[in-house]
């Protein structure tokens, strides 16, 4: 294969039928690479022009390029029929190395097959070969413009192209294909005109070989005032990436003087889109001034689009006179589109409360609403504090057959939840009216604790019509509910949603059961509690925690034990809140045995029992005369509590309780002894623990020897 001289070099065939080849093991499956696939794409996109500059480029390669191009076709044409199928394509390249899938073999033939007969010749093979390799030139391209300039005269005229392209299956009187050939060609060569100019002959214009240039629009576009139209310009504004904002501009002030801004409504909201996006709102605006000057049509898609473009920019004035001009300045009369875009820069954007009267009265003024209308006025409304109207507003939309956005049935229950979860509470307010400013808490008394049953009725109604709010409200509104003690309510609610917001039905469920718990309602609570077992949702350590202190409280310890071993079941650790409950169940049903392990359990996991918890379980043991158990569990408490000072580092309380149980004749096991130790030690009172060790190892020494005599 490295062979220089070509006579002598394997030809393709025989590389692939080498033995290397042949017993080598198969190539998996890759693809083209991004690179490939997107001139394929490239080249299935070209308009037919392109595709047949490429076949004359093509027929006028060199002898060497277009051999080996040929040899690979014969090669992969098993059958010698002059054309590929896609199985021969398909297996072409695979014995070429290249196990390409069958999308992007789909895909190659689909690009290639120029005449649409489901194969591919030699011509549209060597085509696409160009293509992907990139081997024309600018010398080809002369040779391929040469090609359809049949008459010499500079120029691809419209008969000389229907000519060139009839022998590729183009009918004579297709002249509908022909001028959307034409169009395309014109267009790249308009666009070309704006951003370069042409150097040398006119052959070059044709093949797009250009340099940069600062010549005027007037003069650069003077020979296409003819074939302006309102189609070209808004494709020519569409290709604004390539001619910059400044030409951009130029060109369409160019366009609008030849065509007396007379441009279709799409032309004008490109204009118009464009400008707000680039925050040129003076231009904007007299955009609208030069097109009524000059009769042309203001749609109200465009004056919508400035509104909503000034809004965001926080220009809500200019976008209120704006709208209040249109209909006698610019004989524009508002659409929905316009009110919508009206209120929401009104109601959403504007944090002034004195427009919320301007945005109702346009409100009122909108013969036949839709859903936007309706949700931009309620989260106008709610946001500042307006709920009778908001009410009102949605008991219209509800009469009206109209579902809330979800942004707005938001707004509406959240802020009546906020509403009702401030009264009665405790605010700051600051008097600065005094000679020393001050702050004070006031309580908050002007509301109405009432507003949580409109939010309910508003989310039953939304409910009715499909829509829920989203999982941050429905929580606040079951929470609110709860809170409030309106039980059964927040039950319903929660039984409403549980199928269809499963990421908040965990924790509205948890919310409801304490509150139930909290109540003493232990049997809603213990149902509750199996329905939220049964939607394979796992409570909380406070859930389970709520649920056994319940039922405790209610002399219901075998109910709480369930809940307990559920809990295990479920892989939740228990905390000392859980202990404690269960502790002063067996002591209140007087089982001494469980509350005495339950209690040793505990300490066993450090924990420090509570004095109170510790006493009843003292007192209950020393009722049945178990008085070496008691001591036993005193040691074991003042072991946890001296554990408990050293951790904490309350190096003084250690000391002296390590000195008491010394004086008892309570002797500590070693690793608390090395727990008070290191304690001292990270104080730097080292020798203070020692010293007390070694009274108690001389106490223990004595004590021996007394023992022995």
């Amino acid at each position: 294969m490295l062979e220089p001289n070509p006579y002598s070099r394997l030809t393709v065939q025989e590389v692939l039928e080498h033995p290397w080849i042949q017993n080598a093991h198969k190539v998996s499956n890759v693809s083209l690479g991004e690179n490939v696939r997107t001139r394929i794409k490239q080249f299935s996109l070209m308009n037919k022009f392109k595709k047949r500059v490429l076949r004359v480029v093509a027929d006028n390669l060199s002898g060497d390029l277009i051999d080996d191009i040929k040899e690979m076709f014969d090669m992969m044409d098993t059958d010698k029929n002059g054309n590929l199928t896609f199985d021969e394509l398909k297996d072409g390249l695979h014995k070429m190395g290249h196990a390409v899938p069958e999308s992007d073999v789909h895909m190659l033939m689909d690009a290639a097959d120029f005449d649409g007969n489901g194969m591919l010749n030699c011509e549209e093979f060597v085509t696409m070969s160009v293509h992907l390799r990139r081997i024309s030139s600018d010398e080809h391209l002369a040779q391929a413009f040469e090609y359809f300039d049949k008459n010499k005269s500079g120029y691809i005229e419209f008969e000389e192209l229907q000519e060139a392209l009839v022998e590729d299956g183009l009918a004579p009187n297709s002249n509908q294909d022909i001028q959307d050939i034409m169009f395309d060609v014109d267009l790249d060569k308009f666009i070309s005109s704006l951003v370069f100019k042409t150097q040398g002959p006119p052959i070059s214009e044709s093949c797009l070989v250009w340099e940069c240039q600062t010549a005027s629009v007037e003069k650069l576009l003077y020979g296409f005032k003819e074939m302006l139209t309102s189609t070209l310009v808004e494709k020519v504004l569409m290709r604004y990436k390539q001619l910059g904002r400044k030409r951009t501009l130029e060109f369409f002030s160019w366009a609008g003087a030849q065509l007396g801004f007379r441009f279709d409504d799409s032309v004008v909201e490109y204009m118009a889109d464009f400008l707000g996006r680039r925050k040129l709102f003076d231009d904007m605006k007299g955009l609208l001034l030069t097109l009524t000057a000059h009769k042309g049509k203001v749609s109200c898609r465009t004056v919508s689009i400035c509104i909503r473009f000034l809004g965001r920019q926080g220009r809500v004035k200019e976008a209120l006179c704006l709208f209040q001009e249109m209909e006698f300045e610019f004989n524009c009369k508002p659409d929905n589109l316009v009110y919508n875009n009206m209120l929401y820069v009104l109601c959403k954007r504007e944090a002034d409360n004195e427009l919320i009267d301007v945005a109702l009265k346009i409100f009122r003024k909108i013969d036949s609403p839709d859903t936007y209308t309706y949700s931009n006025i309620l989260v106008g409304l709610c946001k500042f504090g307006r709920f009778d109207d908001a009410l009102q507003v949605f008991g219209e939309m509800g009469t009206a057959g109209l579902v809330p956005t979800r942004s707005a049935l938001n707004s509406l229950i959240g802020e009546l939840c906020v509403l009702s979860s401030k009264c009665g509470s405790v605010e700051k307010v600051r008097v600065s009216n005094l000679r020393r400013q001050v702050t004070i808490l006031v309580p908050n008394v002007s509301c109405t604790t009432d507003a949580v049953q409109p939010a309910t009725r508003v989310f039953w109604m939304g409910h009715d019509m499909g829509m829920l709010p989203s999982s941050f409200v429905i929580t606040l509104l079951i929470s609110e509910l709860s809170r409030l003690g309106h039980i059964q309510e927040a039950v319903g609610v929660l039984k409403a949603i549980e199928e269809r917001k499963r990421t908040c039905a965990f924790e509205c469920y948890s919310i409801v059961l304490r509150k139930l718990c909290d109540h003493r309602m232990v049997d809603e609570a213990r149902s509750l509690f199996k329905r939220m077992l049964s939607k394979n949702l796992k409570p909380k350590l406070v859930v389970y925690n709520s649920l056994i202190c319940a039922l405790i409280r209610v002399a219901r310890l075998d109910d709480a034990i369930k809940v307990f071993n559920i809990m295990q079941k479920n892989r939740c650790l228990p905390d000392n809140v859980t202990y404690t409950a269960l502790i002063h169940g067996h002591c209140g049903a007087r089982n001494w045995e469980a509350a005495y392990d339950l209690i040793s359990e505990m300490l066993g996991l450090g924990w420090t029992p509570h004095f109170h918890t510790y006493t009843y379980v003292d007192r209950l043991l020393k009722e049945k005369g178990l008085f070496d158990l008691c001591i036993k569990l005193e040691r074991r408490l003042d072991m946890q509590v001296l554990k408990r000072h050293c951790k904490d580092g309350r190096i003084d309380a250690a000391y002296e309780k390590l000195r008491s149980m010394l004086e008892l004749g309570i002797q500590p096991p070693a690793h608390v002894t090395d727990a008070f130790v290191c304690a001292f030690q990270k104080a730097g009172k080292h020798n203070v623990a020692l010293d007390l060790l070694k009274k108690m190892d001389y106490q223990m020494s004595r004590d021996e020897k007394l023992h022995s005599a």
